[in-house]
């Protein structure tokens, strides 16, 4: 056994005391950045040239219901034009170059405009993106293929903000500081665009997670998790 422990100060809020790595205690281990080539430049989704790319069926289409807090969703059937009702693209990032499978969510807000894009996707990874207009979502899959991943906030085809995690599209191998000033930044930035949701990103991350009630949005298509089987987004 190599003594990887942690100690905690308080059971109940999981307050973490000490953490040794190999028998060493981890406050006393030299720092050093990680660089590795094959952990660099992982996102090789195919970016359609077309926006239209990002649209799904029209009418009658099944949603996904974002809880607030939550990691299961409801499910619903509505217009897909209906007021507060988004626009919800999953692009497979391991370089198949399948097209986006795309799908719709309500909960981000009913004013909600522009676009959040992530490449935290739990558990596949894939990038997903949410928007209301399929412009910015194109601009929003972009970015993060261009800079290896992270967060993103588009509107009008600018980006806002953003948070790059290039060690595999899911780590920043900037320090702590840089990382929670990015991630005030594209908060206020997704407040600026009118998205309802506290934590947009962590919601987003779960939205494609095919073992989560009631349904999710893979890179293979709509997964209705009661029944585990994948539909049809038109209803």
């Amino acid at each position: 056994y190599q003594a990887d422990l942690v100690l905690l100060d308080d059971v109940r809020s999981c307050a973490v005391g000490e953490v040794w790595k190999r028998g060493e205690p981890v406050s006393e281990m030299e720092k050093h950045s990680v660089k590795s080539a094959a952990f660099e430049n992982t996102i090789r989704a195919a970016i359609p040239d077309a926006a239209s790319a990002f649209e799904g069926p029209t009418g009658n289409v099944h949603v996904i219901g974002v809880l607030p807090g939550k990691i299961i969703t409801t499910r619903s059937v509505e217009k897909s034009d209906s007021v507060g009702v988004a626009r919800l693209s999953v692009l497979e990032r391991y370089g198949h170059s399948r097209p986006p499978a795309n799908g719709y969510v309500r909960g981000f807000g009913a004013n909600f405009s522009g676009a959040i894009a992530a490449s935290v996707g739990h558990d596949s990874h894939n990038l997903i993106v949410v928007g209301q207009n399929t412009t910015d979502m194109q601009a929003a899959a972009r970015h993060l293929a261009q800079v290896g991943g992270g967060f993103v906030v588009v509107k009008d085809g600018k980006v806002l903000a953003s948070l790059d995690l290039p060690f595999g599209g899911l780590m920043s191998t900037q320090g702590l500081k840089h990382v929670e000033t990015r991630l005030k930044d594209l908060r206020a930035a997704s407040r600026a665009i009118h998205c309802e949701l506290a934590e947009p990103f962590l919601q987003l991350a779960f939205l494609s997670l095919p073992v989560i009630p009631s349904l999710k949005l893979t890179d293979k298509g709509l997964v209705d998790v009661d029944q585990f089987k994948i539909i049809s987004v038109a209803a």
